[in-house]
């Protein structure tokens, strides 16, 4: 009788090793399937991090080479007007070594 009792201990004891061996898999796998998901979204989050720098970046480069492209500023200039409408134009100044002077004689 002792056993068959020692015999139906040994195969509670592996059942139980059995069950709490699968519990334990089935731990891991979850740890690493959350582990995942949790790596997935920092993944996303540093892909669109890229997208934006990227596209400042671009944004950058545009209005740096607008502005330094001298066609532009020779359109720019040609478009504005040199006095606001409705006002005259100012007048050119002479300068004193376009004309002659005199003196006076005594």
């Amino acid at each position: 009788m002792t056993t068959q009792t020692d015999r139906k201990i040994a195969e509670e004891e592996r059942k139980t090793f059995e069950v709490q061996e699968a519990a334990q898999k089935q731990r891991q796998q979850l740890a690493r399937q959350t582990a995942i998901a949790d790596i997935q979204q920092q993944v996303v989050g540093a892909e669109q991090g890229v997208n934006i720098a990227e596209l400042k970046a671009n944004a950058n480069v545009k209005q740096a080479t607008g502005e330094a492209d001298p066609r532009a500023c020779v359109r720019s200039v040609k478009r504005k007007p040199s006095a606001p409408p409705g006002r005259p134009r100012p007048k050119r100044i002479a300068s004193a070594s376009n004309h002659s002077v005199r003196r006076a004689t005594p």
